[in-house]
């Protein structure tokens, strides 16, 4: 669902906000994915924002990933710092 994003949420998670001043949310209870919610909790704990953004993943012209090795080349070709990758969390430091 789209929905209205307040100034918090703007300031906080810039990179979730549409052009339209919308976000997609999607919510999960700990019933529906106890990993995914304590990932989300352990985050929310350590930097303040109970956020994640859901990519498709993939660098701009390349395909989609599909598998972890392409996952691991995007990591380390891209600008991102970390990838949750099944139940491993890999950094590039």
């Amino acid at each position: 669902m789209a929905s209205q994003v307040t100034d918090k949420a703007r300031e906080q998670t810039p990179a979730i906000v549409h052009t339209n001043q919308t976000a997609r949310v999607q919510t999960l209870t700990p019933g529906q994915n106890p990993f995914l919610h304590a990932v989300l909790d352990a985050f929310a704990r350590r930097t303040g924002v109970p956020v994640l953004i859901n990519t498709s993943l993939n660098i701009k012209g390349k395909p989609i990933c599909g598998t972890p090795e392409m996952a691991l080349d995007c990591l380390t070709g891209s600008g991102l710092d970390a990838l949750l990758l099944e139940d491993w969390w890999v950094t590039k430091r």
